[in-house]
């Protein structure tokens, strides 16, 4: 059986939705591509197509044909969406321009949506808003690859190393955790801030450069967990949105198969999966932001929370879950 995922790109959804995914149907005897460019191959040849966030002219009008049997055979169609596209941000601004600024591109999400055999997503809020253009939906959560685990930390001192990761997506987000940062990072200077991609003029002004360490984002996963390797605690603000809503937990899931603690807000899939003082520490008003980090620099208690999610993130590897990826694409 032949499996093509037509990928929107190469960043992170990419990854996590087709390749790691696919990567293990290969180890598993399945037939497997992925790729940005859909190569006449699969035209001929694909059983299943997995159309990762398909919206731009051309590519929705080859969906179209593909759910038409234009080609002279009709495979299985798989939409393949981790975003609510629909309700983006505002402040989300290079998404909202290029989704929001023309109709026809969320128009046309809609329409592929519609003709897919099924779609599949990674939440149960997101399959809620896409059961309203179709109601075959497959949850599919995001898993791990081995690549993600880290080795087990030796013991800990009292100084912290707290990083976030994030693109520009997140001004908002970030924006409810820098006066925690200000004050924290002005209590305890020795301690060290790992910026992650895109640096906020916010979070420049809350840690002083003493304090950070400014790291581009990058697109290589394997340098991605690495860095997680030197954080203690790795933050996760999320702001209650309708989008954000229906985000997914990877974020958490990362720093925790890397032997770090999250603190994150206790809203959307933060507060479906972390168990608080258990597998991470969840915020519900802006002074426990201060009050969680004071407490991780407790070696005894951050070592605790950390061992108990990352033997979490353990349940949650693709090896254990490639089985819900085979179901939907050779059904």
């Amino acid at each position: 059986m032949r499996i093509f995922g037509w990928a929107a790109d190469d960043a992170g959804p990419g990854f996590y939705r087709l390749r790691v995914p696919f990567g293990e149907l290969q180890q598993h005897g399945y037939d497997t591509a992925v790729s940005t460019v859909m190569p006449d191959w699969v035209l001929e040849e694909a059983d299943t197509i997995v159309g990762q966030r398909v919206c731009q002219p051309g590519a929705t009008e080859r969906w179209r044909r593909l759910a038409a049997g234009h080609y002279g055979r009709r495979p299985q169609l798989v939409f393949e969406l981790d975003d609510d596209l629909w309700h983006i941000d505002p402040s989300n601004t290079p998404a909202w321009a290029f989704y929001h600024s023309n109709s026809e591109l969320l128009d046309n999400l809609t329409e592929c949506a519609r003709l897919a055999d099924m779609c599949t997503v990674t939440t149960e809020p997101l399959a809620e808003v896409v059961r309203k253009i179709n109601p075959n939906v497959v949850i599919l959560p995001n898993q791990l690859p081995a690549s993600a685990y880290g080795t087990v930390r030796g013991p800990v001192g009292p100084n912290l190393t707290v990083g976030w990761a994030g693109g520009a997506s997140h001004a908002l987000d970030v924006a409810e955790v820098t006066p925690a940062l200000r004050q924290h990072f002005r209590r305890y200077p020795d301690d060290t801030f790992m910026n992650m991609g895109t640096l906020f003029g916010k979070v420049a002004t809350a840690v002083p450069g003493s304090s950070r360490v400014d790291l581009p984002w990058t697109l290589d996963m394997n340098e991605h967990y690495a860095r997680l390797d030197d954080l203690d605690v790795g933050l996760a603000p999320l702001r209650a949105s309708v989008f954000n809503q229906s985000k997914s937990e990877l974020k958490f899931l990362e720093y925790a198969a890397r032997g770090a603690v999250t603190i994150a807000s206790d809203s959307g899939p933060y507060a479906r999966t972390i168990l608080d003082g258990e597998t991470g520490v969840l915020v519900r008003q802006p002074h426990e932001w201060t009050r969680s980090l004071r407490w991780m620099r407790e070696p005894e208690e951050r070592t605790y929370i950390a061992s108990v999610a990352t033997a979490y993130a353990h349940t949650r590897s693709i090896e254990n879950h490639w089985q819900g990826w085979e179901a939907v694409y050779t059904t």
